[in-house]
Formats: C-alpha cells, structure tokens, sequence
C-alpha cells in the first residue's frame, strides 16, 4: 500500500543477513527464531545473528533459540 511503512520497507527489498522473530520483555531477550513469513532464513543465519548480539554484549544464557 503506498504510503504506509512496513517492516520489509527497512532495507527496500535489498539483501538481509538474517529474518524472524526477537522477543524482548522488560529490556531481557527471551526467545529468537528464524521464523519469517517470506526470508526463510537457513540456520546459519539465525546462527549469524546471535553470535552478533553476543560480539555487542548481550547476554544470551538463558535465551530460547530456535528454528520455525
């Protein structure tokens, strides 16, 4: 729809290094998936994109990873 801002509309269609879903209660990640309506992102992205927020210092112990 033209004129409205969607999620996909963040990067204009270019390349992604990952996709799913971030739940995050309080400031704490609880729970990352690679869950994606459209990217279907292999594991080695999901893979890419926590070892990333663990180079930025987040702390991931007890966070639920997992695929679909």
């Amino acid at each position: 729809m033209v004129g409205k801002f969607h999620h996909s509309s963040l990067l204009g269609g270019k390349s992604v290094a990952s996709a799913g879903e971030i739940t995050v209660k309080n400031g704490i990640v609880h729970k990352i998936t690679r869950k994606s309506g459209h990217y279907m992102p292999e594991e080695k992205y999901l893979q890419q994109f926590v070892d990333e927020l663990k180079v930025k210092g987040v702390n991931l112990n007890k966070v639920e990873i997992g695929g679909f």
